[in-house]
């Protein structure tokens, strides 16, 4: 099993195949509020499997626990507004 981390400032493929959503950290650098949509899918479509708004200088931190992670069986793509910073973590099953 391995474990991914990045850090991705425009829409991304994070992973393929099977894993988990272990971990968040958004924040936007502007005052105002954009959402980030993590898809199980290995582009932007599909089912989602995460979704947020964040707003400016309050970001969302989110760390899973291994039995209430969100499981993702295709693929996760990451899309993150204009002024979105996203550090991912997953898993792999």
């Amino acid at each position: 099993m391995a474990d991914v981390l990045g850090c991705y400032a425009t829409s991304s493929l994070v992973d393929t195949g099977e894993g988990q959503l272990a971990g968040i950290v958004v924040s936007v650098s502007v005052d105002s509020a954009e959402q980030i949509i993590i898809y199980d899918n290995t582009s932007a479509g599909g089912n989602w499997l995460f979704t947020a708004w964040i707003t400016g200088h309050n970001p969302l931190v989110i760390f899973f626990s291994e039995r209430f992670a969100p499981i993702y069986w295709t693929g996760l793509y990451i899309t993150v507004g204009a002024h979105m910073l996203a550090t991912i973590w997953t898993r792999q099953v």
